[in-house]
């Protein structure tokens, strides 16, 4: 009887050990694919601009700047007391419950869209390249992990649109 339990026992711990290594490998991205993901942003960002409107107090909007810099945008920071930025989200169309520390205005060419909060550089890049008929898109919050945010990537980040009614945009 010690032995089955012993036996039971081993099994159950190499089949939880398989898992847990299928689990981790299954979430990772090779090399070539972090390479690649890399070069399609730097890509889809040539020729782009963004403007950055914040507060003076915000060190991680600087972050999120930082990140949009290293991917190829050339970014403009504008500093403006919180009751100034308030107004300007307001002017922009981004509704009190979506704002974030900083709004970003991206434009490439003749295209301009309002993009608020942190959103991560994949979901600037689809908008950049994809150009559809909205205001913008948002991220709601400071969440964990994405640029300019301390932390660990907590869950999917849902990037809504930035319209009448926000829909979802895209799932990070």
């Amino acid at each position: 009887m010690k032995t089955n339990t012993i036996t039971i026992g081993i099994i159950t711990a190499l089949v939880l050990a398989g898992g847990a290594v299928f689990f981790v490998a299954s979430d990772k991205k090779t090399n070539t694919e972090v390479v690649q993901s890399a070069t399609q942003t730097k890509t889809a960002f040539a020729d782009t601009r963004a403007v950055v409107y914040k507060s003076p107090t915000c060190g991680c909007c600087e972050g999120h700047a930082d990140a949009m810099r290293e991917a190829g945008i050339d970014v403009e920071i504008v500093e403006m007391q919180q009751t100034e930025l308030s107004f300007f989200k307001e002017d922009n169309g981004v509704p009190t419950n979506m704002q974030s520390c900083h709004t970003t205005i991206l434009s490439k060419g003749d295209t301009e869209y309002v993009v608020e909060g942190h959103v991560p550089l994949e979901g600037m890049s689809k908008l950049i390249t994809e150009q559809p008929d909205i205001t913008g898109i948002v991220l709601p919050g400071m969440p964990s992990g994405t640029p300019g945010m301390p932390g660990p990537k907590m869950e999917s980040y849902d990037v809504m649109t930035l319209e009448d009614e926000p829909k979802l945009y895209t799932s990070i």
